[in-house]
């Protein structure tokens, strides 16, 4: 007697198989056997869905520890991450602009997507007026470490200091250079008084006595004669706490030369007085003033409108603005690497082809805001490609077919991307590439 036999229908001769095909085959069992397996996928598809649920639940938690971690160094330093993994060193002791760096790093989002829109791949100039803890100089500085320079100003010795210490740690010192001293319409000595616990806000001259307020000596400089006779400016943030026209005067020759420059200055409160002197500095070197709202949108301001705004505005060439809404940066084929060859010059094209499972170009590496974005393609592609965004060098968070036919595409990132990368790689043979910038759109 078989082994087998205990199993009801064992052995299994040929006449029991045909048997049980035959009992397989019929429509009703087709259709049963379907279900079970609809049903197999479907439980399959949502275990791996569970699966993503919690992997992006971690990650969340692993983005809320990074960036509320700091560390105190000690007279009154702390060591902390900005979004993007950059780590800054704080006062704080300071009440204001430090705790929202210690408190996640989410700090003037949209003045920073407002200027990155306007970085490329050229040799660019950034100034940076009050530059406090170098937060600007640090993150424009990241943006434009291959081809720019950052020019940071800064009256108080402490923040001097930190600002230096920052751009140490985050290998840009060949990038920022930091001036000791304030920038007005003049050349002197002079004492800003900074009010205790909030070094962001200091005022030069008198502000009203002097209790409460720390006093430090130094000096004031005219932009024009620090950056010399022949220097251009191409994007420039100015917070002086109301000193802006003074530093406008001291810049007519930069602002003359300058026909790329654009100026992000901070104008609290409406009808502060020196609306009118501001415009009238302004306008005859052709600048279109514009308020920033909070989703990085500009709103053109009429002759005289100034006044009754309140919050960050915007000087440009109109000329120089494309669009209204800033939500946008682009990458230019020098931002990206090709395998086996040197990237592309600052202006040049970038021309790459190859076969299956070859990679085209990838990078840059970036900061990516959670979002929905539009990606767009500028240039030509022959055949079809496929286009990764990755995260974390190589992660794959989102995969998409791309032809001449479809040059754009849309997808949405339900967090912040680190080391964010577009690659892309060729699906048909001999697919071919040329790309002149890549544009992303915040929606």
């Amino acid at each position: 007697m078989s082994k087998l036999n205990w199993r009801r229908g064992w052995p299994l001769t040929p006449q029991r198989l045909r048997d049980k095909w035959n009992d397989l085959a019929t429509p009703e069992a087709v259709l049963r056997n379907l279900e079970m397996v609809n049903s197999g996928l479907e439980e399959i598809k949502s275990r791996l869905d569970r699966i993503d649920t919690k992997l992006d639940r971690m990650w969340r938690h692993i983005d809320l520890i990074r960036t509320h971690t700091a560390a105190y160094i000690g007279n009154g330093v702390t060591l902390t991450y900005l979004p993007d993994q950059t780590p800054i060193l704080v006062n704080s002791d300071d009440y204001y602009g430090p705790l929202n760096l210690i408190n996640g790093g989410r700090y003037e989002e949209e003045n920073i997507e407002l200027l990155f829109s306007f970085v490329g791949d050229e040799a660019l100039t950034f100034v940076d007026v009050g530059a406090n803890l170098g937060f600007f100089s640090l993150t424009l500085g990241k943006r434009m470490r291959q081809y720019g320079k950052v020019v940071a100003f800064e009256p108080h010795p402490s923040l001097v200091e930190l600002i230096r210490y920052n751009a140490i740690i985050n290998g840009l010192e060949p990038v920022v250079t930091i001036h000791p001293h304030g920038l007005s319409d003049s050349d002197e000595a002079c004492d800003f008084r900074f009010p205790k616990g909030h070094l962001g806000g200091g005022v030069m001259g008198d502000a009203g006595g002097d209790e409460g307020f720390e006093i430090v000596r130094s000096h004031v400089r005219r932009l024009d004669d620090v950056l010399g006779s022949d220097a251009t400016v191409d994007l420039m943030k100015i917070d002086v706490e109301g000193r802006e026209p003074a530093v406008l005067r001291g810049m007519q020759q930069i602002m003359a030369r300058s026909p790329k420059l654009k100026i992000l200055f901070e104008k609290l409160g409406t009808h502060v007085g020196h609306e009118a002197e501001i415009e009238s500095l302004l306008r005859p070197f052709g600048f279109q003033l514009y308020g920033v709202s909070g989703m990085a949108q500009l709103s053109p301001l009429a002759e005289g409108e100034l006044a009754g705004f309140s919050g960050c505005a915007f000087a440009a060439h109109a000329e120089q603005i494309d669009a209204l809404d800033r939500r946008r940066f682009s990458v230019y084929p020098s931002q990206l690497s090709v395998p086996d060859r040197p990237p592309p010059q600052p202006g040049e094209v970038l021309i790459a082809e190859g076969q299956p499972g070859q990679t085209l170009f990838y990078g840059p590496y970036w900061f990516l805001r959670r979002g929905t974005w539009m990606l767009t393609v500028h240039g030509k592609i022959e055949g079809d490609i496929v286009m990764h965004v990755a995260e974390r060098f190589g992660y794959v968070l989102h995969t998409q077919r791309m032809s001449a036919s479809r040059m754009q595409w849309q997808f949405e990132c339900d967090r912040d991307v680190l080391d964010f990368e577009l690659v892309a790689r060729p699906i048909d043979r001999n697919a071919r590439v040329e790309i002149e910038r890549l544009e992303m759109v915040r929606l």
